[in-house]
This record gives structure tokens, sequence and C-alpha cells, in this order.
């Protein structure tokens, strides 16, 4: 349906969360889109690792921590580093306001 924006999930009629605009389709590829679509799904607690992400999205794991880190630089994304060496990836954590 060209021209319409979907409010829900066709697969399981959940409501969809509307993101911030920095992740348009002019500046990043059908496959960095994914990328940032799997990893924004994400909290630190799902401890979303690069092989999840590139087996869901159908690339190298290599190119999923390349591209995380570029995306972790430009803060659209949050990125943390493990015990064991290996980087967990989750939608960017927003500052809070504290009164």
């Amino acid at each position: 349906m060209g021209g319409y924006r979907l409010t829900f999930c066709p697969a399981d009629t959940t409501h969809l969360k509307e993101m911030e605009g920095d992740a348009s389709s002019a500046e990043y590829t059908e496959e960095e889109i994914r990328i940032i679509g799997s990893i924004r799904s994400a909290g630190p607690e799902d401890q979303l690792v690069a092989r999840a992400i590139a087996d869901d999205v159908g690339c190298y794991v290599q190119r999923v921590g390349k591209f995380a880190e570029k995306l972790d630089r430009a803060d659209i994304i949050d990125r943390e580093k493990l015990p064991n060496g290996r980087y967990i990836y989750f939608e960017r954590r927003r500052n809070e306001l504290k009164f």
C-alpha cells in the first residue's frame, strides 16, 4: 500500500513506535537501515550481539560491528563492551531531565 504509513505491525498487530528521523533512507542503504532497526528494537538487558544482528539482517558480523561502531560515534545507538570482550548494541539512552 504505497503512500500509507503503517501504525501497527501486520504480523502481530502490535502498535508501532515512531523513531526519530536520524536514520533516513537517503543516508543509509537498506541493509544499514535493517541493522539500525534491529539495534533500536533492543535494550541493554537484551544483550544483543553482532552475530544475532547479522543473522537477522543477513549480512556479515564484521559489517555489523563496523557499522555499529560508526553509529555509536554518531550518537545514534549505544554499545557496551562486556567482560568477555564482546560488544552489545541497543537503543540510544536518552538523558532524562531531573528536577
